[in-house]
């Protein structure tokens, strides 16, 4: 599967996390419209994939950054996603020109936030500690942090 175009989002029956292509955002089903995302997902099977499609909440939808480095072998990274290097937590964003991940301090404000680059952030051992829709305590601000 083509990760550039590869998104996620949690399925409204049961919660679990969905990846696949984004089918349409608020369709309409017999002339009413959905407040949901209709996500396809490819299943692989012994020599094909089986399609099917999954009602996601639209407020946690993100895309595959396509990136993953030694440490992430079959674990993409995806927008939303919080990183660790130990020393600093981030969160994964598409900003003007790439992937990079908002580093603390947490909040709506960019006075005081940094942004470095995805890959550069890698590069210092990060690694996935959750993600902002499951894990969101990740990004209090703790003493000492």
């Amino acid at each position: 599967m083509n990760e550039r175009y590869l998104f996620r989002g949690k399925n409204i029956d049961d919660g679990e996390w969905v990846q696949g292509h984004i089918w349409g955002v608020r369709p309409k089903i017999n002339g009413e419209q959905k407040d949901f995302a209709a996500m396809i997902a490819h299943i692989p099977t012994e020599d094909t994939y089986v399609s099917t499609w999954y009602a996601v909440d639209i407020a946690t939808i993100g895309q595959c950054t396509g990136i993953q480095g030694e440490a992430y072998i079959g674990s993409l990274i995806f927008e939303g996603d919080i990183l660790d290097d130990g020393d600093i937590r981030g969160v994964v964003e598409w900003q003007c020109d790439g992937w990079g991940v908002r580093c603390s301090p947490f909040s709506d404000s960019n006075l005081g936030m940094k942004i470095e680059s995805l890959c550069d952030y890698l590069a210092s051992d990060a690694t996935i500690i959750g993600n902002i829709h499951d894990n969101p305590e990740l990004l209090e601000v703790a003493d000492g942090r």
